[in-house]
């Protein structure tokens, strides 16, 4: 498996592992974007859409920072959808968080509905449609 595979789509035993350091590697740069996403944001309950969710740390912030608001995370690796669904199993439960194994191209979330993507995720990702965002 190349070092690309991995970061692209983690699978397996290795992608798990991946994915875990990943979490750790990222959370503190997701924490801070998070914070100057919290503070430029005047609309603190606007829907968030985490793209490439990886292993759920950036939603696992989200969820504390953002304490209303309905967070949505999607990633094209199972086990990385698995992954953030173990770390934020109480925001889950509470009907905040939803994670799908899903493409950018064909996300399971209603129109108009998300309000935040974050943007060191979002610009990964050239071709984010405009139907998602609410007016």
């Amino acid at each position: 498996m190349s070092q690309q595979s991995i970061g692209a789509k983690p699978t397996g035993v290795i992608g798990k592992i991946a994915g875990r350091i990943m979490n750790r590697i990222h959370s503190k740069q997701y924490k801070d974007i998070i914070n100057q996403i919290l503070d430029s944001v005047n609309d603190k309950t606007a829907s968030i859409l985490d793209i490439g969710c990886g292993g759920g740390i950036a939603q696992s912030h989200f969820y504390k920072s953002f304490k209303t608001t309905r967070i949505y995370g999607i990633d094209l690796s199972p086990d990385m959808v698995s992954l953030s669904k173990k770390l934020n199993r109480k925001g889950i439960a509470e009907g905040r968080i939803s994670v799908f194994c899903a493409d950018v191209r064909d996300i399971p979330i209603q129109d108009r509905t998300v309000g935040i993507i974050p943007p060191s995720i979002a610009s990964t990702f050239g071709m984010i449609t405009r139907r998602l965002f609410r007016k």
